[in-house]
Formats: C-alpha cells, structure tokens, sequence
C-alpha cells in the first residue's frame, strides 16, 4: 500500500507538470518518449506491422510511464518538509484486536505454566468424539485426546454452548433463563461467547465465578429432570470443570485481567466518543504494558487484602464488575496457585502486547510525527466500522439465511 501511495504521488505530480507545462517545453519530453516506445517495440517497421489496438495500448503505456517520470522528477525538487508531507504513511492496528491476541498471549503462557512447573493442570474436557467407551486407545485416539482443549477458555465456550448458544437447537436458553428468574429472583442472560464478541470470555469468566453455585445447582436442575438421571458429555464436561480447582484457576485469572486492562483500556477507547485519534494514543499503550508489568513484579496489587482499583486498575477507577472482583478475592484462598498463575497470564500478555503495539515503538513514525501530522492522518481507535457493517450482515444472514445481497443492500 505504501508503495502504491508513492506511486500515486508521482503520477498526480507528474500530471500537475504536464497541465502547467507551455507546450514548446512539453512537446520534446512526448519526442524522446515516442522514440524510446519506438526502439522498445523493435524499430519503426515492427511498429508500423502492430494493429491500431496495439498500438494504442503501447501509447497509453508510455504516456503513463512519462507522467511517472515527470512526477519523479518533481518530487526530487521538493523541499524535506514537502516531501515528508506528501509521503506520509502511517498505520495502526485496531484496539479491539490489540486486547484479543493479549488475552490469547496470556491464556497461551497461563495453559503452559502448569505443565512447566510439573504442577497438575485443569482436567481435560474432552469432545464427544475422543471420549472411548472401552478397550485399548489407538494411536489416532490417543493423540486426539493429547490434543484435548481444557482449562478457563473451555469452560467458557462449553458455557456458552450450554446456556446461550448461537444455534436456537443447542442449549437450554429460555430453560435457563426461567430458572435463573424463578430461582436467582432476576434477569439474566449468560455472554454471548459462541460469536466471541472481544472481551466475552474474560467476562463470561468472571460471571462463572460470581454465580459458581448457582450454575451448579441449576446442572442439577437438568440432570434430574432427564429420564436417565445422567449428563450429556458437554454437561459433564462443564460439572467437571466448576469442581476443578486448576480451572477455577485459569477462569479467574481471565477475569481479573478483563477488570484490571480489558474494561478499563477500552473504557479509554471506545467510551471516549468518536473524536479520539488513535495515533495520539501511544502514552496509553505504553502506560498499558508497565501496568503489566507492575503487576508481574507484585500481584498483590490485584490479589490480597490490599488489592483495590485505585491500585490495581489501568486507569485507578472503580472496577467494571466489583461484584466478580470480590467473588475472585473470595475465592483466592482456595486457589493456592493464582497468584503465580496470574503473574504468567500476565506475562504472556505483555509480551504480546508489545508486539501488537509496535507501531508506537519510540523512534518509529507515529512516535516522530508532528501533531499536525498526525491530525492529517488521524484513524479511529478501533475497527468499528468494518466489523460493524460485516457483522450486522452475518447476523442478518443466520436469520434470513434465504436473503440474498440485492435485497439487503435495497
């Protein structure tokens, strides 16, 4: 793209040349052009044999090429200033992806801690298709279930699979909603985790963690009221994960990093209107990672009876959720490993947010750029428009899946 851009620049240059040229200082540069398109396509008599079409085509080629060079030409003249202006190029990523591949980056260092420290993981939480009934595993099984997924994010997804998946045939839904009314004395509805809208799994683990007995009991609602008394794998999956002391582990280090980063970054972001630009807000990104840091260095910031979001959250203010951070904090001492847990998602996290966050490296173009600069190339803090448009559409279709572009353009 940027060399696409430098391109640009050379040909709208070239053509100012060429409209503002006398036609006694443009006519011999069209000669010498001529000539060379002449003696490239072999001499004047292999011209002469070409078609008309040819021809033509030869001639917008060179035509093209001479406004190319004239606005080369031009842009050496320039001053540093005019030249810095003219071929500015700066990009940034989207917030929203920035804080997505972090948590993947934490979750990523957070699953391998376990093994790493030769400290029993969260228990496998295997698909129906792994699970053997009996007799010896074939090599194939046997590495399927090596392969198992396990751990805080795969609660979650089984979760939301089970008490709001995106499909109206999978799920307890309305069931689920009338016994949390009828039994919690309120409304509610679990996060949407199967479109995995960004931040989704750190809430959705901090609501498993706020409302733990009550998705117990209601998993005991629903396997009483089958005729075989018994869960399905997906529902024993999940019973196993809400008894697993390394799960509860992972869920809630995922939360506290979704009250202590997530919410607050993006209330920075996305809660500050339409007017941010993003390119102004490399301090933030930076503030992000030694905020990281900070709590690498001391997770008793976030964790403890001293912990509070004057100290513990990014930008000092009230958590999110107060309610899912004092559930965490109930919850720790029977998490003897949270602490080093939290410090490994923590550091998986930063380093990938560093890397997702390069384009604010000191030294680099936005860093260097002008205020004025980056006014003239200012960009919104997040994709919103794009996954907005894109997103609506794909909703739109799993409702009307009949629907085709013509009607949803009308």
């Amino acid at each position: 793209m940027e060399k696409e851009k430098q391109k640009a620049i050379h040909q709208d240059l070239g053509e100012k040349e060429i409209l503002g040229m006398p036609n006694q200082e443009s006519l011999p540069h069209l000669i010498k052009a001529q000539e060379d398109m002449i003696k490239h396509a072999g001499g004047a008599s292999k011209w002469e044999k070409l078609s008309a079409l040819e021809q033509a085509e030869q001639e917008s080629k060179m035509l093209e090429q001479l406004v190319i060079q004239l606005g080369e030409a031009a842009y050496e003249n320039l001053s540093a200033t005019e030249k810095r202006s003219l071929s500015l190029f700066i990009w940034v990523g989207c917030g929203c992806h920035k804080d997505l591949n972090s948590v993947r980056g934490g979750n990523a260092a957070m699953m391998d801690w376990w093994k790493a420290n030769n400290i029993e993981g969260p228990v496998p939480l295997a698909n129906r298709d792994n699970v053997k009934k009996s007799g010896p595993l074939t090599p194939a099984e046997e590495e399927a279930l090596l392969k198992t997924t396990r751990g805080g994010v795969k609660a979650t997804k089984l979760a939301g699979e089970i008490f709001n998946s995106s499909s109206d045939k999978k799920g307890y839904h309305d069931t689920y909603r009338w016994w949390w009314q009828e039994n919690v004395k309120g409304p509610f509805t679990f996060p949407d985790t199967s479109n995995n809208r960004f931040q989704t799994y750190c809430v959705a683990a901090g609501v498993l963690l706020l409302h733990l007995p009550h998705f117990i009991k209601f998993l005991e609602y629903v396997k009483q009221k089958k005729q075989n008394k018994q869960f399905n794998n997906m529902e024993k999956n999940l019973w196993s994960a809400l008894h697993c002391t390394a799960t509860k582990t992972e869920l809630a280090a995922l939360a506290l990093y979704g009250q202590v980063i997530s919410h607050p970054y993006f209330r920075k972001t996305r809660g500050a209107g339409n007017d941010v630009n993003m390119l102004e807000l490399g301090p933030l990104h930076k503030k992000v990672y030694q905020h990281m840091q900070r709590i690498i260095g001391d997770p008793s910031f976030v964790l403890g009876p001293s912990a509070s979001f004057e100290a513990g959250a990014l930008d000092g203010e009230q958590w999110e959720s107060p309610e899912i951070f004092a559930a965490i904090q109930k919850l720790a001492p029977e998490l003897p490993h949270l602490s080093s847990v939290v410090v490994a998602f923590f550091g998986g996290a930063a380093e990938t947010w560093k890397r997702f966050t390069s384009e604010f490296t000191p030294g680099g173009l936005i860093d260097e750029a002008t205020s004025e600069e980056r006014e003239l190339a200012w960009m919104p803090p997040m994709n919103d428009v794009n996954e907005g448009a894109l997103g609506a559409f794909r909703v739109l279709l799993t409702r009307q899946p009949q629907l085709t572009w013509f009607s949803y353009n009308a």
